[in-house]
């Protein structure tokens, strides 16, 4: 069978060619005698389309209130040769048609000296199309009682609802997913913590008083020495810098053994987070706190109440928070 897209004879320059594949509306007719007509008649609408596989289905289409009805009227073998220099062949069932194009989207087709002009349509969709060529082929166009179909309008919604429902289900499954995934990793993370948080007082209360004695001993002269006073003294000088925090947790390290790594495994903390429990942990007032941060004292009174809330998943006061980090 002869292809619908057109091809150039051999030896000669390739040039543009038409592809009649896709669907085409029937706009305008004249007769032998001179007498024009133009389409749709009274809502009825000639549609041919034209198939990769050399096929060329017809029917007949209007809307109405219930959708679209489609009357199937003709399915026959379609070929298109290409001549060169413009001229074209065209065959419907092996019965030659003139056939001339007027430009891409543009064509006229005479038969029993007829000429009709047929308009290039994107109004249907790809599936709409095949839909239409199923049904012409399926048809028994040639009954005596022909039989027409109905594209519901209500068919046609229900199908878009459908399709967004079902994005709109995977998208609320694919949230669920993640939000399982981080309710997961917090109950997983607060178990840890919790843990944690037994371990640290169960070693404060198994410690023999000898031991307990010596870390008083340790932290009293800490805070009674001139190093103390020296670092106290630098960091109210403010703008200290990373490399000066780093210290800070080590000289506290000296103090009290593991501070630091017990502070961050309890919480991912902020950079501002961190520095507020290291200079609670050296005795300042929240007051000297704020200024040192250069922040005011009512967020400094924030942040304390918001790390006790996060570490121990209740409520509790920044004094609570306070009296924690003193314990570690």
């Amino acid at each position: 069978m002869g292809a619908l897209v057109l091809a150039g004879c051999k030896g000669e320059p390739e040039e543009e060619t038409l592809s009649l594949n896709g669907a085409w509306v029937l706009r305008h007719s004249v007769s032998p005698s001179g007498y024009e007509h133009h389409y749709p008649t009274n809502g009825d609408t000639y549609l041919r389309i034209y198939a990769n596989d050399s096929a060329m289905y017809e029917c007949i289409f209007f809307d109405g209130a219930n959708g679209q009805t489609i009357l199937p009227t003709k399915q026959m073998v379609a070929t298109l040769i290409y001549k060169g220099g413009g001229d074209y062949l065209y065959f419907e069932n092996k019965d030659p048609h003139p056939l001339k194009v007027l430009n891409d989207s543009t064509i006229t087709i005479q038969d029993m000296g007829r000429v009709y002009t047929w308009v290039r349509t994107h109004s249907l969709t790809d599936v709409r199309i095949t839909e239409i060529q199923r049904l012409i082929a399926n048809d028994n166009i040639d009954s005596d009682h022909p039989h027409s179909y109905v594209f519901s309008i209500a068919e046609d919604k229900l199908k878009e609802t459908n399709n967004t429902l079902t994005i709109v289900i995977a998208a609320i499954m694919v949230v669920l997913t993640v939000l399982i995934f981080l309710a997961r990793d917090a109950i997983k993370r607060r178990k840890q913590v919790e843990r944690q948080l037994k371990q640290l007082k169960a070693e404060r209360e198994s410690r023999p008083q000898v031991v307990t004695d010596v870390l008083k001993s340790v932290e009293d002269e800490f805070f009674s020495s001139d190093e103390y006073a020296e670092l106290l003294n630098k960091i109210k000088q403010g703008k200290l810098k990373k490399n000066d925090w780093n210290e800070i947790g080590k000289k506290l390290n000296r103090v009290y053994s593991g501070f630091t790594g017990k502070l961050l495994g309890l919480y991912k903390m902020s950079d501002t987070e961190q520095r507020v429990c290291l200079l609670l942990k050296l005795r300042m007032s929240p007051s000297e706190i704020a200024d040192v941060l250069c922040k005011d004292a009512s967020t400094i009174s924030s942040v304390r109440s918001r790390l006790f809330q996060k570490v121990f998943n209740r409520k509790g006061s920044a004094k609570e928070w306070d009296e924690f980090i003193l314990s570690l």
